[in-house]
């Protein structure tokens, strides 16, 4: 990522998370590791409801992910937390977007943009 960011002289977006579960142990926990919290000068949030992600899991067969709605609101919970801890220990910029109207999202997210 630094490589391209440097090769097109502009900042990239990236899309990813700051959480993940750990399947053997069952805890969500942090995957940003240093690195990514020197790179990255902003998050960007977007939480769907956990309907929603539910949803999107039981259509997508390629990858097995978890169904529970304990295991997924966990999950959810995690990368919200994390997130706000991440930006607030490293000095980032949290964007929270809202859900809901695509157009309301959009507009919000060129805000973010254009900075």
């Amino acid at each position: 990522m630094e490589a391209r960011q440097a090769s097109v002289g502009r900042h990239i977006l990236c899309d990813g998370h700051t959480s993940l579960l750990d399947e053997s142990t069952g805890e969500v926990g942090p995957v940003f590791t240093e690195r990514d919290c020197t790179f990255f000068q902003e998050l960007i949030y977007l939480e769907a409801p956990l309907e929603v992600v539910l949803a999107r899991r039981r259509a997508d067969t390629r990858k097995r992910r978890s169904l529970d709605h304990r295991v997924v609101a966990a999950e959810i919970e995690g990368e919200r937390t994390t997130s706000a801890q991440v930006a607030q220990e490293w000095g980032m910029t949290l964007h929270r977007l809202p859900w809901g109207d695509d157009d309301a999202v959009a507009s919000a997210f060129e805000e973010v943009l254009r900075g």
